[in-house]
């Protein structure tokens, strides 16, 4: 005998995104474009702006409840004390414009000031930010890019978990076809090509890596209701606490050779046993 009422901030009137689309497209400098992002009901997204004078920008935009005493998180009582005071307005949303860096790379990631005072109107959760990570990488060379180097990094397949996660396997040893996948990933220069059978090895360990870092970091009784994000899994592999046992170094060795072993035996019953067959990119 309890109801509960669901409010989406974004079906308020006046709050179509294609007319905030058609104003951006319109848009003939920052302040305009800035102006015109603050149509934009929906939910959170970056927009970027660039002109042919060379400048750029970023805005933040979604519309956004003032929560003053809630998160919204969860539920809460319907008797009053916990409604929206209006919503946040979207050019007050974190913006950046001609960074000194020189420039903006987003990548759904949280490109937001930690000391920004309505974190809460952002959001809580997100993304891995590796590819953050390796547009920025590549965009902080500083060297010019044409239109075919974007189209490069668009399709990037460097793997910045691999380049963390691999070099761990130093100095461990395993036997048979787990030993022979070891070297062979350190020799890999952690990129996921098609025909790549290092890449189908990482992979696959890297699959168990995450499953097994889930099933031992998160109680049972929440496995059902929260994910484990690849940061995360690396900062528990990198920092190992004692739930990796009375010497946390060599169980997270042990651990993460576990979770090679069990990925090369999926390799095996999917592939067979020649690790020459166990190329990334196949149909099956």
């Amino acid at each position: 005998n309890r109801a509960y009422a669901v409010r989406c901030a974004w079906l308020e009137p006046g709050g179509s995104p294609y007319l905030a689309s058609l104003r951006m497209d319109q848009a003939r400098t920052w302040d305009e474009f800035r102006d015109a992002s603050n149509y934009s009901h929906i939910p959170g997204e970056n927009m970027i702006w660039a002109d042919r004078d060379g400048n750029i920008g970023w805005q933040a935009v979604g519309i956004a409840p003032i929560r003053r005493n809630f998160s919204g998180m969860v539920p809460v009582a319907g008797d009053g004390r916990y409604e929206w005071d209006g919503y946040l307005p979207i050019r007050a949303k974190p913006h950046e414009f001609n960074p000194a860096r020189g420039y903006i790379e987003t990548s759904n990631s949280n490109y937001t000031a930690p000391d920004y005072p309505y974190l809460e109107a952002i959001g809580y959760q997100w993304t891995d930010p590796y590819r953050w990570a390796r547009g920025s990488e590549v965009l902080a060379s500083g060297r010019k890019f044409s239109m075919m180097d974007m189209v490069r990094l668009q399709h990037d397949y460097l793997s910045v978990p691999a380049r963390t996660l691999v070099p761990l396997f130093e100095g461990l040893s395993a036997s048979g076809r787990v030993e022979s996948a070891r070297r062979r990933l350190l020799a890999w220069d952690y990129v996921l090509a098609p025909d790549s059978v290092e890449a189908g090895i990482y992979v696959a360990f890297e699959r168990k890596f995450l499953d097994n870092m889930r099933a031992l970091k998160i109680p049972a009784a929440g496995r059902e209701y929260l994910r484990l994000g690849m940061k995360r899994a690396i900062d528990f592999i990198l920092a190992p606490d004692g739930d990796f046992g009375e010497d946390p170094m060599a169980g997270r060795d042990a651990f993460l050779l576990r979770a090679l072993e069990e990925g090369i035996a999926t390799l095996t019953d999917a592939l067979g046993p020649d690790l020459d067959d166990w190329v990334y990119g196949q149909a099956d």
